[in-house]
């Protein structure tokens, strides 16, 4: 809209400055036309630049969730590394103890053997012993239940201590086999968890580098949008000065519906679509520091780093109807302050998203965005 406003208000310009003599042809440029041209070329960059911005970001959105998504798989995939290492460990003790325990079965297996081994030897040295034998060598009858004990153990003494020999073998062997077979499973586990958080993490540091060289072309993006946002801010200045615009805005009478300019300066940017986006108040050119004036009493609020906004008061007029007041450097009120009309509320600046020095002023009427030059005088 205000392309339009510019354009024909050139035109009236240009009208108006040339006499009948010179309503013929000329090769002289105009120099307003080519501005307005200039200032063109310049919104259509400044627009191509903002869609390159927005197309990067998303794709940066988009690789920040893959890291997400890697970063929850390596957090699994370490939970479950640990649980594999934890459990080759207790196979591995379980091992150590059965070991162990095999061993000091032989040796008590190899004391017993021998004992047997001298009975064998001892009965065999004395010759085949018949009971009838046992009981003519014997002295006495204590004497030969003592020999028919000592026969008769050292014989069951044998056959136990084979056959538990034999039992406890195959009892350690299956267990040894067992938890061999364990440790094996628990070891591939773990190397193959290894090699998948090897993976994982090459995944991510490409996501990464990926992810860094997006953000750098958004700041490159960026850069070159802010220039040409200034740019057209220097255009447009230009222009409002060559076509009347009002450069002396003043703190006056208020207009019908109540409302005074809260500061002095040129409107460089007007109510509507701007870059593709709506432009919900309007910008009004100022140095830094320069005072700003609440537009109407109400009651104040104040937002520090308001995201786009930077440093941002808003009054509440009452009956749904508010003014922001945006960018500033400095802020003067207190929420929940009462602020009569014209009193100095904050200071020009450059905060939040600002190509320069200025105010961005907003009137809503419950929450939605309002034109506001119908409201000021």
């Amino acid at each position: 809209m205000k392309r339009h406003i510019l354009i024909g208000a050139a035109l009236v310009f240009t009208a108006g400055q040339l006499s009948p003599s010179a309503a013929q042809p000329a090769s002289t440029p105009d120099p307003v036309e080519d501005s307005v041209d200039s200032l063109d070329q310049l919104r259509d960059r400044l627009e191509a630049a903002q869609n390159r911005v927005t197309s990067i970001q998303e794709r940066a959105t988009t690789v920040e969730a893959q890291i997400a998504s890697v970063d929850r798989q390596i957090a699994g995939v370490r939970a479950a590394l640990d649980i594999s290492n934890q459990l080759v460990t207790e196979t591995g003790a379980r091992l150590a103890l059965i070991r162990l325990e095999i061993d000091d079965k032989k040796r008590r297996f190899r004391i017993v053997e021998g004992q047997a081994r001298a009975i064998a030897v001892a009965l065999y040295k004395s010759g085949p012993i018949d009971e009838l034998e046992i009981i003519l060598a014997s002295r006495d009858l204590g004497d030969m239940s003592a020999t028919f004990r000592y026969t008769e153990a050292a014989a069951d003494n044998r056959r136990d201590v084979m056959s538990s020999l034999e039992g406890l073998q195959r009892e350690l062997a299956v267990d040894e086999a067992t938890y061999q077979r364990q440790l094996t499973e628990a070891l591939i586990a773990r190397s193959e968890k290894l090699a998948l958080d090897q993976q994982l993490q090459e995944l991510r540091g490409a996501r990464v580098a990926r992810l860094t060289d997006l953000r750098q072309k958004i700041a490159e993006e960026r850069r070159e949008a802010d220039a040409l946002a200034q740019e057209s801010a220097r255009i447009e200045q230009r222009l409002a000065g060559a076509l009347g615009y009002d450069d002396s805005i003043v703190v006056g009478n208020p207009s019908a519906l109540g409302f005074i300019w809260p500061i002095r300066g040129a409107i460089t940017s007007g109510f509507g679509m701007r870059w593709g986006r709506m432009h919900q108040g309007i910008d009004i050119d100022g140095e830094t520091g320069d005072p700003i004036r609440a537009a109407k009493s109400g009651t104040a609020s104040v937002f520090n780093n308001a995201g786009g906004y930077g440093n941002l008061v808003q009054i509440d007029h009452g009956s749904g109807v508010a003014t922001f007041y945006a960018h500033t450097s400095q802020i003067f009120v207190t929420n929940g302050q009462r602020v009569p009309q014209g009193s100095v509320i904050a200071a020009v600046g450059s905060t939040g998203f600002s190509t320069g020095s200025h105010l961005h002023f907003e009137v809503r009427v419950n929450g939605a965005p309002q034109n506001p030059l119908p409201y000021l005088p």
